[in-house]
């Protein structure tokens, strides 16, 4: 009996527990071509969070043992590209960062999530890295500068996945956004906005990390999160809406 991944957007669950899959991997290697920067705009439910997965588990160091069972029998197994397995992988889910309280705590709440993903980062890659990863409980941009400064000591690059980038402001857009409010990510955590800091971090270090990121699309609220995005970002997005 067939079994279907219904609601199950975990590549590693479908390879490995005998689930249905459709071998989409082929398209790789043209994601490579693509550039290093990349933003996956799609409705919902159209596979972007599996194809996140199958990102991660293709390029991360740490699953180079596992190529032949999770993609022998694939397209990108019998013809991969040389960038398998050679990254480290870092992945935010911003779908999991709650959009309730005030500005304050929608920081709090940004700051929490990319900490705790940093410190699973120093757990999973402990073995390879030179040194610690300090993480700053309440600044995740200093936490993710020392992530950088511990990744350039090494062999490795870092590639960075971001589930549902615009999932918690356009929550916030959506339930409470009367035009004298200010712009959500201007103002989350005060000062300079955490995401664009880090998006600059990103940027600065460019040569050293590989990013892909994936969001809803929703006509109406993306040009209000534009200022935000990293300008390649925003020119993408407008050309989709």
């Amino acid at each position: 009996m067939l079994k279907f991944p219904y609601g199950i957007s975990d590549f590693y669950t479908i390879r490995t527990e005998g689930y249905v899959y459709i071998d989409r991997t082929d398209r790789i290697a043209l994601v490579e071509e693509a550039g290093k920067h990349l933003v996956f705009l799609r409705p919902r439910r159209f596979g972007k969070s599996l194809w996140l997965s199958t990102l991660e588990n293709y390029y991360d160091v740490a699953k180079a043992g596992e190529f032949a069972q999770l993609f022998g029998d694939l397209a990108i197994g019998r013809n991969p590209t040389p960038r398998h397995n050679s990254y480290f992988i870092l992945r935010w889910d911003f779908s999991l960062i709650s959009a309730q309280g005030g500005i304050a705590e929608i920081g709090q709440a940004v700051h929490a999530h990319i900490n705790a993903r940093i410190q699973g980062f120093a757990e999973t890659y402990r073995e390879q890295l030179a040194y610690p990863i300090t993480v700053h409980p309440t600044n995740a941009i200093a936490s993710f500068e020392s992530l950088l400064t511990a990744v350039r000591a090494t062999d490795y690059r870092l590639y960075l996945l971001i589930d549902e980038y615009d999932n918690f402001a356009n929550e916030v857009l959506m339930s409470r956004a009367p035009p004298e409010s200010p712009p959500v990510g201007r103002d989350i955590g005060g000062g300079r906005r955490p995401l664009q800091g880090i998006a600059l971090r990103r940027r600065a270090a460019q040569d050293g990390v590989q990013g892909g990121e994936r969001g809803r699309q929703r006509h109406g609220i993306g040009s209000r999160l534009h200022h935000w995005r990293r300008a390649n970002c925003a020119q993408r997005l407008e050309q989709r809406l």
